[in-house]
């Protein structure tokens, strides 16, 4: 997505005088000027929004990463709470224990 705004931007820049912000050629206040300013702040917002989809991406890998850890982890600590036969988590003989499936 990054890309396609790049080439947006890009684009856009062509077509509008960079320091007046306004099309080369068109008077300050056109129609065209005005779609100009319109696209110019929603692909800003576009940009910012990409940022931070990326960011909660990242975010929930981290969360589902250790989510994955603690599932092992519990798992663990369920095998090593195993004594004289009986699961201490689910009370019942090792062989039936449902615990961890």
């Amino acid at each position: 997505m990054a890309g396609q705004l790049g080439g947006m931007v890009e684009e856009v820049n062509a077509v509008r005088g960079r320091d007046a912000g306004t099309v080369v050629g068109e008077e300050e206040g056109g129609a065209v000027s005005k779609i100009v300013k319109i696209l110019d702040t929603h692909l800003t917002s576009l940009q910012w929004l990409d940022a931070r989809a990326e960011e909660l991406a990242a975010r929930v890998t981290e969360v589902r990463v250790k989510g994955e850890r603690a599932s092992v982890e519990a798992e663990m600590v369920h095998l090593r709470s195993v004594a004289g036969g009986r699961c201490y988590l689910c009370f019942v003989e090792f062989v039936g224990c449902t615990a961890f499936g």
